[in-house]
């Protein structure tokens, strides 16, 4: 196809002057060309690859969904969400990093909440555990209740009582 332009081009000129600007104009178009292909690649290859993280971590969620219902600890949650990543053979790192980008619902909140709690795939920060049960908990998901309780017994944070007792109100 680029050699057709080309050859048109080349057909129509009659100076010199002219088959330098035709020349450029097929050095621009050629250029255009592969930069539009080249982004449309790039644009698939990341579209691909966000919808392949958000079924992951939809699959997460229910994982932990399941286990923490059961009972199932953070530290023994965490174990199990290892064996998930090399089953499905994911990076867990591109998975948590995805989960900070989108906290689209409040498991995942508990789930980055489970994580900074050990110190897993992230730095250990209780503060952030604490912040993301809590914005668990706002979004209605039962399970952080237990895990903020478990964070006043504790005596992690314990200054934010007020709020505590402002999201147990708003649920009410």
């Amino acid at each position: 196809m680029i050699e057709k332009i080309f050859r048109k081009q080349t057909r129509r000129t009659d100076s010199p002057c002219e088959s330098k600007k035709s020349q450029s104009f097929l050095n621009r178009t050629v250029k255009q060309l592969y930069d539009i292909r080249n982004e449309g690649i790039f644009s698939y290859k990341s579209k691909t690859q966000h919808n392949g993280l958000k079924a992951i971590v939809n699959q997460l969620c229910n994982l932990h969904k399941e286990e923490r219902m059961k009972g199932t600890n953070a530290i023994s949650f965490l174990k199990q969400m290892e064996q998930f990543f090399i089953k499905n053979d994911q990076n867990p790192e591109d998975v948590i990093n995805w989960c900070l980008d989108n906290q689209i619902n409040p498991i995942i909140q508990s789930i980055l909440a489970d994580c900074y709690f050990c110190g897993k795939w992230i730095n250990k920060d209780n503060q952030k555990t604490f912040e993301f049960d809590q914005k668990s908990a706002e979004g209605g998901y039962i399970i952080a209740y237990s895990c903020l309780g478990f964070c006043y017994g504790n005596g992690r944070r314990q200054e934010r009582t007020r709020e505590f007792k402002r999201v147990q109100e708003n649920k009410k």
